[in-house]
C-alpha cells in the first residue's frame, strides 16, 4: 500500500505530482492500493481530480458490468496514466467525474467528506473536511467483488452520499453520486420499507459520505403506486 497525504497539493508543479503518483504506482505489486488524500479545497480536489483522470484513461482496469469508462474524455489533459487501475472509493464507477466536468473552482461543488479532529492543546473538536481516491492495481477480482463486501442485504450499491442527509418530518433527501457516473437527488418515505425492510430507517441514519444499495426500477415504481400507510403524499421522484 501506498499512501500520499495531504503532499501533492503543496508540489511546485503538476509535473512533479505525476512524477510522485506515477513512482508510487510503479513501486505496487498487483493487487497493491494507492491511496491519495488532500484538503477539500479547489485545489486538493483539483489534484485528486488529476489523478482519478490517469486511472479512467487506461483500458487495462477491470470495470463492472455496464460501467461508463467509455465516458471519460476523449483527449485527456494529463501526460501520465495509471495503467491496470480500478476505482474502489469514493467512487463507485468509473466514469468521468460529474463534479469536475468543466474544471474545478471556487464555489463549485466538490467531492468531499467530513471528520472531526481533535484541536491541537485543546479539548474541543474541529471538523475538518477532504477529498480522497483509492485504486487498486491489477486486481485480481472485478469491481462488482470489491463492493460485495460492502453491499446491503445482497443488493448492489447504487451510490454514495455526497451530501449530509437531509431530514424531514416524513420523508429523507439523499444526494447520491450513482454508479452511473451522474449526481442524483432521491426522496425515500416510509414506503421503501416495503422494498427493503428499515431502508427508511436506514435512509435517516445514513451518514456522509454513506453507501446507497441499488433498487430495480421495477421496485421503485411498485413502491410509487402505493400510497402510504400515514396518508402523506407521495413525493418520491427520480
Amino acid at each position: 500500500m501506498a499512501v500520499v497525504s495531504y503532499t501533492l497539493d503543496d508540489m511546485a508543479s503538476a509535473n512533479a505530482q505525476d512524477a510522485a503518483v506515477q513512482l508510487c504506482w510503479e513501486r505496487l505489486s498487483n493487487d497493491g492500493v494507492l491511496v491519495v488524500i488532500e484538503k477539500a479545497t479547489p485545489g486538493g480536489f483539483g489534484v485528486v481530480s488529476r489523478v482519478r483522470d490517469a486511472a479512467i484513461a487506461d483500458d487495462g482496469g477491470s470495470p463492472a458490468k455496464g460501467s461508463r469508462r467509455d465516458h471519460a474524455p476523449k483527449e485527456q489533459s494529463i501526460d501520465f496514466s495509471l495503467p491496470g487501475a480500478d476505482i474502489v472509493a469514493p467512487c463507485t464507477h468509473m466514469a468521468e467525474c460529474p463534479m469536475a466536468r468543466g474544471g474545478v473552482g471556487p464555489g463549485d461543488m466538490m467531492c468531499r467528506f467530513p471528520i472531526r479532529v481533535e484541536t491541537p492543546y485543546s479539548a474541543h473538536y474541529k471538523m475538518e473536511y477532504f477529498s480522497y481516491l483509492i485504486l487498486r492495481k491489477n486486481s485480481s477480482s472485478d469491481r462488482n467483488g470489491l463492493f460485495q463486501g460492502l453491499a446491503t442485504d445482497a443488493l448492489n450499491i447504487y451510490g454514495r452520499a455526497v451530501l449530509p442527509p437531509r431530514k424531514r418530518k416524513s420523508h429523507v433527501i439523499l444526494d447520491l453520486c450513482t454508479n452511473r457516473g451522474e449526481l442524483e437527488t432521491l426522496t425515500i418515505t416510509k414506503k421503501y420499507n416495503r422494498i427493503v425492510p428499515l431502508l427508511y430507517r436506514r435512509s435517516r441514519k445514513l451518514k456522509w459520505g454513506g453507501l446507497w444499495p441499488d433498487l430495480s426500477p421495477k421496485q421503485r415504481v411498485n413502491a410509487v403506486e402505493e400510497p402510504d400507510d400515514d396518508g402523506d403524499e407521495d413525493i418520491y421522484t427520480i
